[in-house]
């Protein structure tokens, strides 16, 4: 049986990203209003982005989680978190 490599990032309030080195980076950006539909396109979008422009990665990641926490969390104080979400 082989081991296989890989990141892996868990996204959340607190997105949590685990390197190959194992070593756990837990990002203290973001809030509740990331749980919406689209959420996690945009944050791969970024990570792409930081991929097309040279960064490793773990670095990628890692940045690509924060800014995208960053930006939710300055939405958040603009706007209330309850207008990203679908009106029922």
């Amino acid at each position: 049986m082989s081991k296989e490599s890989c990141y892996i990032l868990l996204k959340g309030a607190h997105t949590h990203i685990t390197t190959l080195d194992e070593l756990t980076f837990i990002n203290s950006t973001g809030n509740s209003g990331m749980a919406t539909a689209g959420s996690g396109d945009v944050l791969s979008v970024i990570i792409t982005g930081l991929l097309a422009q040279g960064y490793s990665e773990a670095d990628a990641l890692i940045i690509g989680a924060y800014l995208h926490g960053w930006a939710v969390d300055f939405a958040a104080n603009i706007l209330n978190k309850r207008c990203w979400l679908p009106i029922l």
